[in-house]
């Protein structure tokens, strides 16, 4: 199955720098708590960069399956990165309010919390990965170091889903 990558910026405002500095890094991602049907993605994300910026953003390569999980209709993601308006509007006009990236950084790698409002209380939100019920995730994504790598010479090969190392 090929996959499809998105870079997250997480905390970061400014543009990457193609020589930020980082490293190659094997991910998995264990469930704490989920309540969403279908559940989020676990287990084996491959072979991922990850970098921190002077600024103290994090930079990170993942792909859309692995940070959001099945569609609604078991299916795959895609595209490179998530389709959400920052703030999508419910029925009623009012902001859905909802949170689909909440990185924090750990010893061992990043937690991610996902709070989804559904898909039926907030249609312009996404229907690709937004739950149809209300529900919430916690996942750590647990690195496994590598090697030194700068973002200038990570490659994404298409007969791979993992990312590579060259200059």
């Amino acid at each position: 199955m090929k996959l499809r990558y998105l870079l997250l910026l997480l905390t970061a405002c400014d543009a990457v720098e193609d020589d930020l500095p980082g490293k190659l890094v094997r991910v998995e991602v264990i469930s704490e708590t989920d309540t969403c049907t279908p559940a989020r993605f676990t287990g084996d994300a491959g072979v991922q960069f990850f970098g921190q910026r002077p600024d103290g953003g994090l930079v990170l390569t993942m792909s859309s399956q692995a940070q959001y999980g099945p569609t609604l209709d078991g299916g795959s993601l895609t595209g490179t990165g998530p389709s959400v308006p920052a703030a999508p509007v419910g029925p009623s006009g009012a902001p859905c309010f909802i949170s689909l990236s909440d990185w924090q950084r750990t010893d061992e790698g990043l937690r991610l919390e996902q709070h989804y409002p559904g898909s039926d209380l907030c249609p312009s939100a996404g229907t690709a990965q937004m739950p149809k019920d209300a529900c919430n995730s916690a996942r750590r994504f647990v690195f496994t170091e590598l090697a030194d790598c700068p973002l200038r010479c990570v490659r994404f090969p298409a007969a791979s889903d993992e990312i590579e190392c060259k200059c």
